[in-house]
């Protein structure tokens, strides 16, 4: 199924421990995780890449929802800023890295050994569980997952190209 069952804006207000945050927590200190809690980072064209590059291969239905895609060349100038003002709730891309993003996707889809886990697999579904230990509520949010093949896939990015042909 490619619907999510929980959307995003339903899973942010889950009340519990978010994984992300947690491994924060698990591979640096409490320091770490507070600091994830409180402070979101800093956007940044990777990280608006990444997004794009998400929504275009586990939910190409929200894409336009979620994204512009314009002509403007350059950030920060008065039509970008006035395209972001009338666009709050959106991530815009450039033409360029929207080529970029389609790219990757036609990429990873046209590999064979990523096209059998994706086939018959759910998107974006949602899990909560009890923490054994502290009795803590967490939930993630799984990117993909397939039981015919009983995987979980994390879609990560990377600044370094591969040949795929080569490094799979």
């Amino acid at each position: 199924s490619r619907e999510p069952v929980v959307t995003y804006a339903d899973y942010a207000q889950i009340p519990a421990a978010n994984w992300t945050k947690l491994n924060k927590l698990r591979n640096g200190s409490p320091l770490h995780y507070k600091d994830a809690e409180t402070n979101p980072g800093n956007d940044s064209t990777g990280r608006m890449l990444g997004r794009a590059v998400h929504a275009m291969m586990f939910e190409p239905e929200v894409f336009w929802s979620t994204h512009i895609v314009t002509d403007i060349k350059r950030r920060g100038t008065k039509e970008w800023n006035a395209l972001e003002a009338a666009n709050p709730d959106k991530t815009i891309l450039k033409r360029d890295e929207n080529v970029e993003a389609l790219s990757q996707v036609a990429a990873l889809r046209a590999c064979p050994m990523v096209a059998d886990y994706l086939l018959g697999a759910q998107c974006e579904q949602t899990v909560t569980w009890t923490d054994p230990a502290t009795g803590s509520t967490c939930k993630a949010r799984i990117d993909w997952g397939n039981p015919r093949t009983k995987t979980l896939i994390d879609l990560k990015g990377t600044q370094t190209p591969f040949d795929s042909a080569t490094e799979l």
